[in-house]
């Protein structure tokens, strides 16, 4: 089995046990494993990785139906261009060693982008392990702070939040 396919069954497998064991019935969403039309939006500044996605869907177009990975720099997404999401990932935040003048977000930017297009029983999840782990710390403590996040659960290096009430600036 190759890397991808690795990867993408372990995040399935999370994405299962979310669904089964953490979110209540009304927040359920369906798995692209049981054929309920799940939409997925993905994104990678890996060519690589891009270019294996493209290979499954040219194999199997069905795959490619409900499941999108776009290629690019998440630093340059724009609320207008995107739809509200049931989960956002975002493992990989604050491993760039500095900011980039030439993105149009920053880590913070970035957080309060998905929080803006988190649905109404949204979740997001952060990887406590990742090499950006401090600055990440810093930043969720900001949003817990002003109310704007509330961390639901710890599961072993994965983060839960929803989204408060507070102030995300």
């Amino acid at each position: 089995m190759n890397y991808f396919r690795l990867k993408l069954n372990r995040a399935l497998e999370l994405k299962e046990r979310l669904l089964r064991e953490l979110l209540p019935a009304r927040m359920r969403v369906n798995s692209l494993s049981d054929g309920l039309n799940n939409e997925i939006l993905a994104m990678t500044a890996t060519p690589s990785e891009h270019a294996r996605y493209l290979r499954r869907v040219v194999r199997d177009a069905a795959f490619g139906a409900r499941y999108k990975v776009l290629f690019g720099d998440i630093y340059q997404l724009a609320a207008a261009t995107l739809p509200s999401f049931d989960f956002v990932t975002l493992f990989h935040l604050a491993e760039f060693a500095a900011p980039d003048p030439a993105r149009r977000l920053d880590d913070v930017g970035l957080l309060t982008l998905f929080l803006a297009k988190l649905s109404a029983h949204g979740r997001l999840l952060f990887y406590s392990n990742s090499s950006g782990r401090r600055a990440t710390e810093r930043i969720l403590a900001h949003y817990e702070a002003r109310q704007a996040l509330v961390l639901e659960e710890k599961f072993r290096s994965l983060l839960i939040y929803r989204a408060g009430r507070g102030d995300s600036r």
